[in-house]
């Protein structure tokens, strides 16, 4: 301390400090300044008027700042505030590249009907090789004129070349054979006007053609209405499935005798024919119309494109409950209940989720429509300005409440909504309130924190006066040895008493409010006028009072019924109230299934959790022409693969690809080896010719069986990444649509969720995978994409450019070993700079999984909505220590992703305790810059947790017990409810009154019996 304290006299008398006296003190921060030293040598010499150099800056003693430095003295560790920012403006900053993702509410169109298609081979040509034949097949025939029998010889007909009423012949008459008893010739039919909507790819030349065609043909299907004859094929194939699995369970138990499995497989092979051919159909009719809707239709036209609105109706109008989509939902929910199934699930997801945008709309286009019209409905205005600061009517409230509590003088706007009224719920909190931004659930405890609901007292009829506080003792005299008191006032106490009158006795109380501070009375004021009522709260607060006036027995009318306007006033119905009216439908129709729904769409989600890790997707075997022509060979000569189109069965034949594929050496073309003694290199000591094919035949079917298996990983793989990308993607769209039609049917959804461990789903799942990874694995293959199958059945089959398709036997060969040593030429010198030694880092990043990226936001998006404004589940993320597992998203640069993961952890922060928040000022500054704030966002500022805690289980539970109430009352017959006891309960305060007026007459015919008795006795 002392050698301290003389260094620093030293420095203040600008004396030299000498390398012994420079001892920095231990745990000091050292900076690098070999630049700063480096670029003040560069400086040049500035000559002194004396004739010496001297720096930029001088002091007393001739070095820079004051100090004298010589050669061999050590510099001072420290940088000026200059010195600084120029080291940091020189550094640059080193900006993470963005993911170039752009979330849509789905992908591509050729992208999404590519995902219709698996890998599989026997699928492959299934849907699209015997689709083929059977078109070519049968176009001649059934699109022969009425007076024409038979065909002219030699001549086949062609759907390109052929006029308008002759394909709307062929396709009527094969959507007679639908209605065909015989599931052959059903099957027939379906293959027919599936190769029509996949865009007849047979007789065309490339993948752009055939998308003309199939926006084509799917238009001229629509105007045909094959719709309602499919959905038949899809109904009987279904209830078929269901009797197979049926069987299976029976004769498992050993109840059924006489089984024949050859049969039985047969029969299965015939109607999964039926049932795929029938899907396709439906699919390629609903997406190619819808997506050719979004793409033609102007913004300002949403829901006045014709074919849309209806295709849309006719969908929305086939038979049975719920149409399409409640059909498809039932089927999915009886998953649940059954053990041996064997159903295409994936196609069902991808269908349903594919209906339900036809049915409600594209959440990014017609629902925000939808929602400006059901605000309108209610009185409220068109749509809430998101350029602004807004709060919400409760928040308000809870602000006007501590107005009035500080300044009981001041009477501020009044709230939107009656929360003065006292609720006959329970509330557990004391009379402080939180200082957080309150949710819809809020509102049914009559405002957070359940406090006394204050009012000005100038409001007041009776004025109660309080005594003033008596005033403290008067200061004892202030000697030596005595401190002065400090006389402050209480912040806590209101200002009671308005301020004296002016001279000319005019009471300033009344003119400028109370005496209230202006800021304070233009916080009130732009509190009021910043309060924005969402639909939901609306819809949230009628339903409350609905259940509070049942509850103490003053509404017992009938069950409650959804009155139509357009049905009331005898007019077409708007295409938002079809679409509100589509939501209703299909919620009370699937109320029943909706828990199971749930359960089997988190089992499929959960089978990409519980699947093996697998390693990353090896590399894909040499591309082959699997697909036979007429003549059962491709273009190089080669074996096919033959696969029966009823059984299914695969038939795997040699081909030059696979022959080619592996030498002598044992190590393959692409410079991986084989597998050891499985695939192992051929002995070249072999001298029996017949020994040696055999050996050569063993390593060509090993070679098969392992490629086989790889494919099969692969398609494992990419159809549980589709199935999920369905199943996100249809939970976030009927959140969407439910929270439109009434906040409470989204509510009940939320719940099911909840209670279905939603919340643990999503954190195994994020916590077993690597999230840059997946986002960035691609499990697409060019070879055996639809549209490149497609291209081999066409008329200009393409090979697929690639240098392992190469199968000369010349590739094996070394490289020719050079004889002369190769010249080096050496650059000539320029004038230009050299280029900089890394590549600089890309702007964006293009390289990426838009499936995983889109199914990993819905993930976050639908977790958002869970738990958004819900203390209760809030708390159970911290419990569950999530915020250490939802950092992970945050790795990834992508806007939607970070802002969705910002948000939920936004919830989690009030409930955190202070170390945390120290541990993680990165995302609490993130959630500042990129999640939109509230006009009382006090949510990092914290305030009575203890008493929101307490709330939160009599929040859910009333919450819930409201859901509850909105599905009896709206929805008996789906709910199961006993129609005759909800009777009951409504007659008994009818009952009661009764009892009570029959009582009051027995009283008053007493009375006046006995009034008669007394006057005739006296």
């Amino acid at each position: 301390m002392a050698q301290d304290s003389r260094n620093i006299e030293n420095q203040e008398r600008g004396g030299n400090a000498t390398a012994s006296n420079h001892v920095p003190a231990a745990g000091v921060l050292r900076i690098d300044t070999t630049q700063i030293r480096q670029q003040q040598s560069e400086e040049p010499v500035i000559a002194s008027p004396n004739g010496e150099s001297s720096g930029a800056q001088t002091g007393p003693g001739g070095g820079a700042g004051g100090f004298s430095q010589s050669p061999g003295l050590l510099p001072q560790d420290s940088l000026s505030l200059m010195q600084l920012k120029r080291l940091v403006g020189e550094g640059g900053r080193i900006v993470q590249p963005e993911y170039a993702f752009e979330y849509t509410p789905s992908d591509s169109l050729a992208n999404e009907l590519s995902e219709w298609f698996s890998y599989s081979t026997a699928d492959l040509s299934l849907l699209i090789g015997g689709a083929k034949q059977t078109f070519e097949s049968t176009y001649t025939k059934l699109s022969l004129a009425p007076h024409q029998s038979v065909p002219p010889q030699g001549r086949l007909s062609r759907w390109v070349t052929s006029k308008d009423v002759k394909r709307r012949r062929y396709i009527t008459r094969c959507m007679d054979l639908l209605d065909q008893a015989d599931q052959e010739e059903r099957v027939k039919g379906l293959e027919g006007l599936s190769f029509i909507a996949q865009g007849v790819y047979g007789e065309l030349h490339n993948q752009h053609d055939q998308m003309i065609w199939i926006k084509r043909n799917n238009k001229l299907l629509r105007k045909v209405g094959v719709a309602e004859g499919v959905f038949g094929c899809l109904r009987k194939s279904l209830g078929r499935e269901w009797e197979f699995v049926q069987q299976t369970t029976a004769a498992s138990n050993g109840l059924v005798n006489s089984y024949d499995p050859d049969e039985l497989l047969t029969q299965k092979a015939w109607n999964r024919r039926e049932l795929k051919q029938a899907m396709t159909v439906l699919y390629f009719l609903i997406e190619v119309t819808r997506m050719v809707s979004d793409e033609e239709t102007d913004p300002k036209n949403i829901g006045l494109d014709e074919e849309l609105e209806s295709f849309r109706d006719e969908i929305a109008q086939l038979p049975g409950e719920g149409g399409l989509l409640g059909f498809l939902i039932k089927n999915i929910a009886r998953v649940r209940w059954e053990d041996n199934v064997d159903i295409a699930l994936t196609h069902i997801l991808i269908l349903t989720w594919k209906a339900t945008l036809l049915l409600f709309g594209s959440p990014q286009k017609h629902l925000p429509k939808v929602k400006q019209f059901a605000r309108l409905a209610e009185g409220l205005s068109p749509e809430v300005d998101k350029t602004q600061i807004t709060a919400n009517p409760l928040d308000y409230y809870l602000f006007r409440q501590d107005l009035i509590a500080k300044y009981p003088a001041y009477n501020p706007p009044k709230t939107l909504f009656a929360f003065d009224t006292n609720s006959y719920l329970p509330s557990l909190a004391g009379h402080e309130s939180s200082s957080r931004p309150g949710g819809n659930t809020d509102v049914l405890l009559g405002g957070k924190g359940g406090g006394e609901n204050l009012a000005s007292i100038l409001e007041k009829a009776v004025h109660i006066a309080t005594p003033a506080p008596s005033p403290p003792p008067s200061p004892i005299g202030i000697g030596k040895g005595q401190k002065k008191q400090n006389y402050q006032t209480n912040q806590s106490f209101p200002f009671m008493y308005p301020p004296a009158d002016d001279e000319g006795g005019n009471k300033l109380w009344e003119n400028d409010g109370g005496g209230v501070p202006k800021s304070i009375k233009e916080a009130g004021e732009l509190f009021s006028r910043r309060t924005r009522i969402s639909l939901a709260m609306r819809q949230l607060w009628r339903e409350r009072e609905a259940f509070e006036k049942y509850g103490r027995g003053w509404q017992v009318e009938e069950p409650r019924e959804r009155k139509r306007g357009w049905e009331e006033e005898g007019r077409i119905p708007r295409w938002e109230e079809k679409r509100l009216a589509m939501v209703e439908e299909v919620y009370q129709v699937t109320l029943p299934q909706l828990q199971s729904l749930v359960i089997v769409l988190f089992k499929v989600m959960l089978q990409s959790i519980t699947a093996p890790p697998a390693a990353p997707p090896p590399a894909p075997p040499p591309p082959q022409n699997t697909f036979a022509d007429e003549d059962g060979k491709d273009s190089s000569g080669s074996k096919q693969v033959i696969v029966d189109p009823v059984t299914g069965d695969v038939d795997f034949a040699p081909s030059l690809s696979l022959r080619n594929s592996w030498n002598i050496f044992g190590k393959r073309r692409n410079g991986g080896e084989n597998n050891g003694s499985s695939l192992g290199a051929i002995s070249e000591d072999t001298s029996d010719p017949v020994e040696w094919e055999k050996q050569r035949e063993k390593e060509r079917a090993e070679r098969e069986a392992a490629e086989k298996k790889q494919w099969e990983e692969l398609d494992t793989t990419r159809l549980r990444e589709i199935a999920s990308k369905a199943v996100t993607a249809f939970f976030l769209v009927l959140l969407k649509w439910f929270r439109v039609s009434h906040v409470l049917k989204f509510e009940y959804l939320t719940q099911l969720l909840w209670d279905s461990n939603y919340i643990p789903l999503v954190l195994k799942l994020l916590n077993q995978q690597d999230i840059v990874a997946s986002l960035t694995a691609k499990t697409d293959r060019p070879e055996r994409a639809y549209f490149r199958i497609c291209n081999l059945h066409s008329l200009s089959p393409q090979p697929l450019a690639s240098s392992t398709e190469s199968s000369s036997p010349d590739e094996a060969c070394p490289p020719p070993i050079p004889f002369a040593r190769p010249i080096q030429q050496h650059p000539q010198p320029t004038s230009s700079p050299p280029p900089p030694p890394s590549d600089p880092l890309p702007e964006v990043i293009t390289e990426f999984s838009w499936r995983n990226f889109f199914t990993s936001i819905n993930i976050m998006r639908i977790l958002q909505k869970v738990v958004k404004g819900k203390s209760h589940r809030n708390l159970a993320l911290v419990q569950f220590r999530s915020s250490v597992i939802l950092r992970k998203p945050l790795k990834c640069p992508q806007k939607e992703l970070r802002l969705y993961t910002l948000k939920v952890f936004k919830g989690q922060v009030p409930y955190c305790g202070r170390k945390w928040r120290q541990g993680n000022m990165r995302v609490i500054t993130s959630i500042y810059l990129h999640c939109r704030p509230e006009l009382r966002d006090d949510w990092l500022a914290g305030g009575d947790v203890d008493a929101d805690v307490e709330e939160a289980g009599p929040q859910e539970e009333a919450l819930r017990a409201l859901t509850l109430f909105y599905n009896v009352s709206w929805f008996p017959k789906s709910m199961g409810a006993d129609l005759g006891l909800l009777e009951e309960e409504r007659d008994f305060f009818r009952r009661e009154l009764m009892r009570m007026q029959e009582g009051e007459e027995a009283e008053e015919g007493m009375g006046e019996r006995e009034w008669v008795g007394e006057v005739g006795w006296g």
